[in-house]
């Protein structure tokens, strides 16, 4: 299109004015008709242009979707493996409740067998306690009978030896310390 409104120029100015007036308005519609097909092959090959760029730019496009895409779909299997490892991990969370909850109970109950095994102890103290009281009470009284025991025997002794004495019998040596006042060995 272009070499033919060159040559169209060239010809209207090379071609003599006679000719020129003549065939004027004939070359001139030409070129404008050229000129309007140059104006349109023009447009046509900037539509074209366009057309190409708008092409790359929409497989740039679809390469970016499938790149966003495939990250997607990775996240979602991310996401997907978290969520059953997050499952997982309640699972054994529910598990621990569970035996942390037994082992509570069973602190529990083993605290209150403590606390009645603590009663029972101190139970058993005042009773050890009230027994050994009875036992040195016992003690004493026994140790009490046993020295008014002595006592009586001795007294029985020495009334033995006085009466030996009165009547002029022989005195062992434990029946002179009696009467002399001492303890017998």
């Amino acid at each position: 299109m272009m070499e033919r409104l060159r040559q169209l120029e060239w010809r209207v100015m090379t071609t003599p004015t006679r000719e020129m007036m003549e065939r004027e308005e004939e070359l001139l519609g030409e070129e404008k008709r050229v000129r309007r097909l140059l104006r349109e092959h023009e447009e046509l090959d900037k539509r074209r242009d366009e057309a190409v760029v708008m092409r790359a730019e929409e497989k740039a496009l679809r390469l970016e979707a499938s790149r966003c895409l495939e990250a997607a779909e990775r996240t979602a299997e991310a996401i997907d493996d978290l969520r059953r490892r997050l499952d997982a991990l309640w699972e054994k969370i529910r598990g621990l409740r569970g035996r942390r909850d037994e082992a509570h109970g069973e602190y529990v109950r083993r605290l209150r067998e403590m606390e009645g095994l603590r009663e029972e102890l101190r139970r058993l103290r005042e009773e050890a306690g009230r027994l050994r009281a009875e036992l040195r009470e016992m003690e004493r009284r026994r140790e009490e009978s046993r020295r008014k025991a002595a006592e009586e025997r001795l007294k029985a002794m020495r009334r033995e030896a006085e009466r030996k004495l009165r009547e002029g019998g022989k005195l062992t040596l434990e029946e002179l310390r009696l009467l002399y006042g001492e303890e017998p060995r």
